[in-house]
């Protein structure tokens, strides 16, 4: 496999090496390929920065210093109209030709860009050296001078609305006296007053009516600023009046059922706490279903987040295939303050059946399944859904015992989930609630039989699960009650689990879980570039509940000292898990990814040792990616098992996102991390979690990888390394020495990592 791998790199090196002496293949004689662009402000050379991407004509991209893009362009043929030639060089990129014209703009861009971060006297210039190879280096300079300075701050305003609220707001204005100049802070400012205005009832108004009057011709380098929101205009006939802005009310909200824009509104009006319901036939679902969702009332004052929320609501109740919303000013004069709103909703069709296919992993197991399914998206004519569904999986499981077929694991089972749109609670809830707080409840069950290389199990699940969301970015969860029957039905294999601490976790089991967890995400769908966070955190509680009425009712306990409950000894833990995550966007499409996760677990009470599936695993396509699933930790080991598992883990990775050729990505990772028991594991060292050298016991992966995006869900590759390994004996942390192509660890996955 070595040898096979150097002759591959050493074939495509040479191609490389050769084709670079052809870079220039398409560049005329009279012509000059840009290289190199260098950007130097006041004598400092710049490496990198935003100035680089006002440069209107930039050298071809490159992949690990190799210009693949142009020699793609170059291997095909870009003059043929259509065939294979013309296809290879349509994934390149054609030779970056230097013009005097795009030169010319680069340096305008440059001195625009420092013109409005308050350098009026900026200057930029650039020059061109040339070789007789066709190619050419780029050099812009910068000269700033001095920068200007906001003295005083003017305001303009025709509408006394416009400036109670302004006034109100004066102290969260982006720019004060004696900033420096920025134009990117004055225009950030038009967009957060039109939102604040949109907000506080001006339905009609758009940032194109502030203006900024900018008077420079001031002693010294300083301007006064005079902010101004114009009238404004309504076409009258043939003539144009201008009117003041003025906040708008709601007159009716209309809700138009089975909306069609090629028919009129139905012709059956139907009126529920204030809102208009039109529709044809009949309405198929209560009111409540709508109205419950929708934040704008009659007679309330416009607002432009409750009209978003309403309609993300709406969307979300998985019911309605078609929804807008609209506002129509009401008829009269010209600067009537009324609106009329409607909300067109189209809904779903009502029952479907269908079969979905798709790649799974699971617990680091690469596989595929499938299901077929019976939907009902309007049950009890309250917005509830049912989902009955079969589905079967066939798993790759990564294991060293002897196993036929790729494919050495298989589930298949039934489940039936139940979704309303509101709290299911024995009393009547409407209004209990704010709508922002959109409630929801889940009911389900499952049943599951896993057939594993080592044994089969069956796990039978019932779950109720309250859900609403604090704000757009907060959302709260309660898992009132959880309850997992697991059994443990044929050991076909028992290496793996005699002798280890998860013989015990794998007995049969009753598992009754309460919890919570928190989700947390600011990513905006209206800035996609904005860096972000995700954060989760979970808590579970099992077994307290049944301990205490165990030890209330004097139950007998088993040989083993364990109450049970049917027939099974009853699980009782406490598990918390975290998980943070940082997106952070780059340049175009590249991005670098950060994520931290971990947890403890721990038994007590009725159990000595938290079931097998509530462990905590690491390595696998979403973990450690230098190991496989279930392989890494804790402590070194002497016993050759191959389901390791653990008490506490702690897991960080680095991800260095980016576009290679349309729709396939590339990826560096970095992966750090380990898991540990509470307590030492006979025949394995450093299992144990200690504050005083876990550090020294965080097992390093790192690697490259392929995604691919078709869509509807992303195909990954990841090849990890393993390069401190601290179950190594002797001390030998790192594993350069073993740094092979043959030694890599090959992820497959669905979807990104984190």
């Amino acid at each position: 496999m070595n040898k096979l791998f150097r002759l591959v790199c050493l074939l495509i090196g040479s191609t490389l090496v050769l084709s670079s002496c052809k870079v220039t293949k398409y560049v005329d004689d009279d012509e000059h390929m840009l290289m190199t662009n260098e950007v130097t402000v006041d004598s400092t050379r710049l490496r990198s920065g935003k100035e680089y991407s006002y440069l209107r004509i930039t050298p071809n991209r490159r992949l690990l210093g190799v210009p693949l893009y142009l020699l793609l362009y170059n291997a095909g043929d870009p003059e043929a109209e259509k065939g294979f030639g013309h296809w290879v060089s349509g994934l390149g990129d054609g030779p970056a030709v230097i013009d005097s014209t795009n030169l010319r703009k680069s340096s305008e861009q440059l001195s625009r860009y420092y013109f409005n971060k308050g350098y009026f006297d900026a200057v930029a210039d650039y020059k061109v050296e040339c070789n007789d190879r066709k190619r050419a280096k780029v050099y812009f300079t910068v000269k700033k001078k001095k920068p200007y300075f906001i003295r005083n701050i003017d305001y303009q305003m025709n509408s006394p609305e416009l400036e109670e609220v302004v006034t109100a707001q004066m102290n969260q204005l982006g720019f004060k006296s004696w900033d420096q100049y920025n134009a990117k802070v004055l225009d950030q400012e038009r967009g957060r007053l039109t939102e604040l205005f949109r907000e506080r009832g001006f339905y009609d108004f758009s940032k194109e009516f502030i203006y900024f009057e900018i008077d420079s011709a001031l002693p010294g380098n300083f301007v006064d600023i005079t902010m101004g929101i114009e009238n404004k205009p309504v076409q009258e006939g043939d003539s144009i009046r201008y009117f003041e802005h003025t906040r708008f009310n709601l007159r009716d909200v209309n809700i138009v059922y089975r909306y069609d824009p090629n028919k009129d509104f139905g012709d059956t009006l139907s009126t529920y706490l204030g809102y208009r319901f039109f529709f044809n036939d009949e309405l198929s679902f209560r009111p409540r279903l709508a109205t419950d969702a929708i934040l704008i009332e009659p007679g309330d004052r416009y607002k432009q987040s409750d009209v978003t929320r309403s309609y993300h609501h709406l969307i979300n109740l998985k019911v309605f295939a078609g929804v807008n919303v609209d506002f129509v000013p009401v008829e009269g004069d010209s600067a009537s303050h009324w609106l009329d709103a409607y909300v067109l909703l189209s809904p779903f069709k009502k029952q479907s059946l269908g079969l979905e296919l798709e790649g799974t992993h699971t617990s680091g197991n690469f596989g595929a399944g499938g299901s077929i399914f019976y939907r009902n998206r309007n049950i009890f004519h309250g917005g509830q859904i049912l989902e009955v569904r079969l589905n079967g999986a066939l798993e790759a499981q990564q294991v060293s015992s002897d196993a036929s077929g790729v494919f050495n694991t298989i589930q298949y089972g039934v489940g039936t989930t139940l979704h309303l749109p509101y709290f299911l609670l024995p009393f009547d809830t409407e209004g209990w609630m704010p709508k922002r707080y959109q409630p929801q409840t889940d009911i389900n069950a499952s049943y599951n039989q896993q057939i594993r290389v080592d044994f089969n199990r069956s796990i039978l699940n019932f779950g109720l699960h309250y859900t609403f969301d604090e704000s757009v970015a907060k959302r709260h969860k309660f898992e009132l009650a959880d309850f997992n029957f697991v059994k443990l039905t044929e050991i076909r294999d028992s290496s793996n689990i005699d002798g280890n601490r998860i013989r015990t976790g794998f007995q049969d089991a009753f598992i009754p879980t309460i919890g919570y967890t928190f989700l947390y995400n600011d990513q905006s769908l209206t800035a996609p570039r904005r860096d972000y966070q995700f954060f989760r955190g979970h808590i579970e509680l099992a077994g307290n509940i049944f301990n205490g009425i165990a030890r209330a009712s004097s139950w007998t306990p088993n040989e083993d000292g364990q109450y049970e409950l049917f027939g099974n000894p009853f699980a009782q833990y406490v598990k918390v898990d975290l998980d943070f995550r940082h997106y952070q966007p780059v340049l175009d499409s590249r991005r670098f990814e950060f994520r931290i996760n971990g947890g403890i677990a721990l038994p007590y009470g009725n159990s000595s040792v938290v079931p097998f599936e509530k462990q905590f695993f690491a390595g696998g396509a979403n973990d450690n990616r230098g190991w496989v699933a279930y392989t890494l930790g804790p402590g070194g080991d002497t016993t050759g098992f191959d389901v390791n598992t653990g008490d506490i883990k702690i897991m960080a990775t680095y991800e260095y996102r980016f576009s290679i050729l349309g729709d396939l990505n590339g990826a560096l990772f970095a992966d750090v991390g380990n898991i540990w028991t509470l307590d030492p594991i006979e025949d394995r060292y450093n299992t144990a979690f200690r504050f005083d050298r876990f550090y020294e016991e965080l097992a390093i992966g790192a690697g490259a990888g392929l995604r691919y995006d078709f869509g509807f869900f992303v195909f990954r590759l990841d090849a990890g390394f393993k390069i401190g390994q601290p179950s190594r004996p002797n001390g030998n942390y790192w594993t350069w020495d073993q740094l092979r192509f043959g030694r890599a660890v090959w992820n497959f996955g669905i979807g990104y990592p984190f």
